[in-house]
């Protein structure tokens, strides 16, 4: 009988916990290894590098490099000629660990994301996936809106 009643628990979850194949976004799980970096351009969207610089046990802390927004930077030589370089924003971001969102289609554990970065005109969002990953590597996932808008 408990067999019966868990085996129709689950069925119910699940037929609740579905939504439409039209809101569901494609997500991307990415084994990253430390230092580097993932690129919006690989998924269609902007040329927007992200990378984790630092991760504990209550937050993480991320670095974005917005390529499409370029910012004059004066630079000196040694031998005393300055110029301006257009350099990337950069964007340093700590997330909190709280209130994580389950994968889903992952496993039940205990594992959460949290949004790192979010790219409105494109839809696309990237989550860092608190995980067990292999060492020296972060897990990332992107998540990549099903009809994306037109370019």
């Amino acid at each position: 009988m408990r067999k019966l009643t868990f085996m129709i628990l689950s069925v119910v979850l699940a037929v609740c916990m579905c939504a439409t194949a039209d809101e569901l976004p494609n997500y991307k799980k990415l084994s990253v290894p430390w230092g580097k970096s993932i690129n919006l351009e690989d998924y269609d969207g902007p040329h927007i590098e992200i990378s984790i610089l630092d991760r504990d046990i209550s937050e993480v802390r991320a670095q974005i490099v917005d390529y499409s927004v370029l910012i004059p930077k004066a630079k000196s030589s040694t031998n005393g000629n300055n110029q301006v370089v257009m350099s990337p924003s950069t964007q340093m971001k700590k997330i909190e660990k709280s209130e994580g969102i389950p994968l889903p289609g992952g496993s039940s554990g205990l594992a959460k994301m949290y949004l790192i970065f979010e790219h409105k005109p494109s839809g696309i969002k990237v989550y860092f996936y608190d995980e067990i990953a292999s060492m020296n590597f972060d897990s990332l996932v992107v998540a990549l809106p099903q009809n994306p808008p037109p370019h």
